[in-house]
């Protein structure tokens, strides 16, 4: 995923339309977060501002995006943009609260790679 940007979105496309077990997908969304390429978080967010995904995508496309390393401002912004925004029905009443503790889990690891008194990122000042 970090050598070609294009592979993200290519994966993305497959898990949309094959069926995969549970396990897999899972395994699939904690790759995007592990890879926190630009590219990885863009497909990430991309599950969060299309309504075809399920609200569990949904979820752990936001579980993924509060993991990542060096979150973009796009991140931030479709991290913001569901918890007061949201997509309506059944299962994704959640989806909100758990986007607006993400930056929360994001600051924690900032301030943890630069010490807990150190923390210089914009997320918290």
């Amino acid at each position: 995923m970090l050598t070609d940007e294009t592979l993200t979105f290519v994966l993305l496309e497959t898990m949309r339309t094959q069926d995969f077990s549970d396990r897999t997908r899972a395994d699939l969304y904690l790759a995007f977060e592990l890879a926190g390429s630009p590219e990885a978080q863009a497909a990430l967010a991309s599950v969060l501002a299309e309504p075809s995904w399920s609200a569990q995508d949904g979820m752990r496309a936001i579980v993924a995006l509060g993991g990542v390393k060096n979150p973009t401002a796009d991140t931030l912004a479709a991290l913001w943009n569901t918890a007061v925004g949201g997509q309506s029905g059944d299962g994704y009443e959640h989806l909100p609260g758990t986007a607006a503790l993400a930056p929360g889990n994001l600051t924690n690891g900032l301030r943890a790679e630069q010490g807990d008194n150190k923390c210089e990122c914009d997320l918290v000042h």
